[in-house]
């Protein structure tokens, strides 16, 4: 019986034994298995691309120009809006020319006589009212016509007046550059030193002046020779036309 109960003892360690090799080696398979099965994934796997990082969005235009160049762009801007377009220009010179007097009236030489010392102011007075239009006609055309005739007069006049917007208009406050503050007084004579370089650089000064004094001439003179419009001439038995 001892004998019997020693060998069924040893029996059954053997087998626990094995059921603990078997156990083993199962765990060291799934253990392999799973490495294996890593490592294959790992390497033949086909590569994942990486969606490049999305740039930062551009600044505003506005907002990374140069202050100074958005301040020159106002200054033009301003000054674009003061010049007239080409059709308020021509609207202007038609409603001038619709308003003038008859020109074979404000042109009639037998209506021109020396003025009494006395009637001159009288004179000037009532045809500088009766013919505004017929004048202010003439100063638009002549005008035009100097300008056709020397533009790098008008473009004189033209660069002063962007420099004036620049410095009032844009600019109202004191100005400063590199490191110079500019105020008010500072500013008005810079603009006038620029001017008068300018206008002596490209004749403009001396075309408007001559023009303008021309233009004056002729008016003043037309003024006290021209009989006025109330002023019945006795010889002739001529009357004007109405003042409508």
């Amino acid at each position: 019986v001892g004998l019997r109960w020693a060998a069924t003892d040893c029996e059954s360690k053997r087998t626990r034994e094995r059921a603990r090799e078997r156990r083993s080696a199962k765990g060291a398979r799934t253990t392999t298995k799973a490495a294996m099965a890593e490592f294959t994934s790992a390497t033949f796997a086909p590569p994942t691309t990486t969606a490049p990082a999305a740039e930062p969005a551009a600044e505003p235009a506005a907002a990374a120009a140069d202050p100074s160049t958005a301040v020159a762009a106002r200054a033009l801007g301003s000054l674009g809006s003061l010049l007239p377009s080409s059709e308020s220009a021509r609207s202007a010179l038609a409603a001038a020319w619709e308003r003038s007097r008859p020109w074979s009236e404000f042109a009639n030489t037998a209506q021109m006589a020396t003025p009494a010392a006395a009637d001159v102011k009288d004179r000037v007075v009532e045809n500088a009212k009766y013919y505004s239009f017929n004048y202010l006609f003439i100063v638009v055309v002549v005008t035009a016509l100097n300008v056709l005739l020397h533009p790098l007069s008008f473009l004189g006049v033209i660069i002063i007046l962007a420099l004036y917007m620049y410095l009032f208009v844009a600019n109202p406050e004191p100005l400063a550059l590199g490191g110079l503050e500019l105020d008010h007084r500072a500013k008005t004579a810079a603009l006038a030193i620029f001017a008068l370089l300018t206008l002596w650089l490209t004749g403009a000064g001396a075309a408007f002046v001559s023009l303008l004094f021309m233009l004056a001439a002729l008016a003043g003179i037309h003024m006290a020779f021209r009989k006025a419009p109330n002023e019945v001439d006795f010889d002739t038995a001529y009357t004007p036309a109405a003042n409508v």
